[in-house]
């Protein structure tokens, strides 16, 4: 493992710095909280955010002052101001995070696509109070544990459980994809699965949940129409089991996002498939396995939103997402969907300069979504903005 040390100010030159959020009652409206521009300061976040105690805590995939490789930041909801915490790509500590980080005991973990010891990714660390990062452990293909982590972690009863998209074994050209779990404490790392190019599924991009002592994902291709999983594993024993395999057609396709579970039914989206073949809100019972399409996005027809590559969250019994485009200028959108009903809400559509392109799942703090885009804002390089639940 490599401890770095890292500064906790980095001068932020060339940005936008908004007031914190504020709103008129009864209205919903969207603020810009902060635009990346400076390139030094991050740019491009594709993951949701974290709040610890009034701090949003995220991932950009580039920018940083080492060769562009991606940071870590922290934004201060009282004042606007963010700060990079992390530069990646100083040595082998990584580079490229593409997932949100996730809080235990105080401590910030997170994965990157690339960098480490063998440049096949890492699971790494982040302590807010002093400002040290370090690697947890660092991917290596030619061990057939996987390669490439692009979704956040999920910690269980003190260890960490995630996925890798490709790797574990020659099923796939550059393998199938992996779950595995990870103590945080030793960095001992174990493959409880590995996907085969069968029926099983192969490339896992999203992270995991777990119901009921067990472990569900999806994954992005495989199962029986090669359109992707919702697949169920005992981490355990390591046995993995399709729960639903997507259909073409109408049917949803593609998975890349996180689920979320209510009450035995598990949520998500879909970029593609669908009445459009421009993406889907879907649930899938876990008992049964019969799959739903709740909401078929309508793509550049109808101001829906269209391509959901994020998650949903549930706020109050309504499930809320982004779209990374679609809306009436094609930029994205945050919406809402009742999941008894079926039906979705536009909540925002974004134009631009108040960003473009989330890709991230959207977090509630005291009914106030906070999420990013990938580009747009200032200077079209992403954002921070929070929406006024309404």
């Amino acid at each position: 493992m490599i401890a770095v040390l890292v500064a906790l100010t980095v001068g932020i030159i060339g940005c936008v710095l908004q007031p914190a959020f504020a709103v008129e009652a009864g209205k919903t409206r969207e603020t810009v909280l902060y635009s990346f521009g400076s390139g030094t300061d991050g740019y491009f976040p594709e993951a949701g955010l974290i709040d610890v105690n009034g701090t949003l805590y995220g991932t950009t995939r580039a920018g940083g002052t080492n060769n562009s490789l991606g940071t870590v930041f922290a934004l201060d909801l009282m004042t606007g101001v963010e700060t990079v915490v992390h530069n990646f790509g100083s040595g082998t500590d990584g580079a490229f995070p593409y997932s949100s980080l996730i809080d235990v005991k105080g401590a910030l973990y997170g994965t990157t696509a690339g960098g480490g010891v063998n440049n096949d990714g890492t699971v790494f660390s982040f302590d807010p109070a002093t400002g040290k990062e370090k690697i947890v452990y660092s991917f290596c293909s030619v061990c057939k544990d996987g390669t490439n982590p692009y979704s956040s972690l999920l910690a269980v009863n003190g260890k960490l459980y995630g996925t890798v998209a490709y790797g574990g074994n020659a099923g796939c050209q550059y393998g199938c994809g992996t779950v595995f779990s990870l103590d945080p404490s030793t960095g001992k790392e174990k493959r409880l699965y590995a996907f085969h190019d069968s029926n099983d599924g192969r490339y896992p991009m999203a992270g995991l949940i777990a119901v009921n002592g067990m472990l569900y994902g999806t994954t992005y291709a495989g199962g029986t129409s090669e359109a992707g999983t919702v697949f169920v594993l005992d981490p355990n024993t390591g046995a993995e089991k399709v729960v639903h395999a997507f259909g073409g057609g109408t049917d949803s396709q593609n998975p890349s996002g996180s689920l979320v579970a209510v009450n035995g039914i598990v949520y998500g989206l879909t970029p593609y498939g669908g009445d459009y073949g421009f993406g889907t809100v879907f649930s899938v019972d876990l008992g049964t396995g019969a799959a739903q399409v709740l909401h078929s996005f309508c793509g550049y027809k109808c101001p829906d939103g269209a391509l959901p590559y994020a998650g949903l969250i549930k706020v109050k019994g309504t499930l809320y997402g982004t779209t990374s485009q679609g809306g009436p200028v094609h930029r994205g959108t945050v919406f809402a969907v009742d999941p008894a009903a079926g039906a979705e809400t536009v909540v925002f559509s974004f134009g631009g300069g108040d960003g473009q392109g989330p890709s991230g799942n959207l977090i509630d703090v005291n009914d106030v979504l906070y999420g990013t885009t990938t580009y747009g804002g200032e200077f079209r390089k992403g954002t921070v903005f929070a929406v006024k639940n309404p």
